[in-house]
């Protein structure tokens, strides 16, 4: 009698080792890849001295894979990129993680130890990776071409404009010694006129035609006098 009582002392001791107490509350988390992502635990009041956890994946009674865990009468503690800090007046234990990443993705466990059976309560959190930086960087690298392109169109312009503007012969020189017999020329007459007292005046003119374009040689006239026999 007494060795079956052992029996079923043992076994119920099993069935209470092995039994958990999993909560209802289903607790989503999302985060953005670099970032950091915070779990909010609540408990019940009875178990603010007992050990807290966060464990990942299915988290089997036999090697849990806690990722961080405090130890008894902690109220805090950090490893890696996880800390824990547990608010007892309020019966919730915060777990952060950082540097977030994508493959920390997935499912998680809140645990608090008990003689009998751990609580649980199950997280279930998201890492995506944050769209709003890829389009400032996207819309950076479109502007930084559209910029370089409208550079080369003005360079390219300007050159343009350059090679075909007409070029404007800017030396003013005369080339005296270069002119020839080719140039344009009337002889000058004398003619007399009678003035009013009787005398003749010579007048001596001449019509010169002006050149019609800067590369044209000087213009001049050769003058011969005739003198009077009689005047002398």
């Amino acid at each position: 009698m007494v060795n079956l009582l052992v029996l079923t002392l043992k076994v119920v001791l099993l069935l209470a080792a092995v039994w958990s107490v999993y909560s209802a509350e289903l607790i989503t988390v999302e985060g953005y890849e670099g970032g950091k992502a915070e779990i909010r635990c609540p408990y019940r009041e009875q178990l603010r001295s007992h050990q807290k956890y966060l464990c990942k994946g299915d988290c089997p009674v036999f090697n849990k894979n806690k990722v961080i865990k405090t130890e008894a009468g902690e109220n805090s503690t950090s490893k890696g990129r996880y800390s824990l800090k547990d608010i007892r007046e309020e019966s919730v234990f915060i777990v952060t993680i950082t540097k977030l990443m994508i493959n920390d993705s997935g499912k998680y466990w809140c645990g608090v130890t008990n003689l009998l059976a751990d609580d649980y309560t199950e997280v279930n959190l998201t890492v995506s990776r944050d769209t709003s930086v890829v389009i400032i960087v996207s819309g950076t690298l479109v502007m930084l071409l559209l910029v370089l392109v409208v550079s080369l169109l003005i360079v390219y312009r300007w050159k343009f404009n350059k090679e075909t503007a007409p070029r404007v012969n800017t030396d003013t020189r005369i080339n005296i010694e270069g002119c020839h017999g080719d140039g344009d020329y009337e002889e000058i007459k004398d003619r007399p006129l009678q003035s009013s007292s009787g005398s003749e005046i010579t007048t001596i003119y001449s019509t010169a035609n002006l050149p019609t374009s800067p590369s044209d040689c000087l213009n001049y006239a050769n003058i011969n006098f005739h003198k009077d026999p009689s005047s002398i």
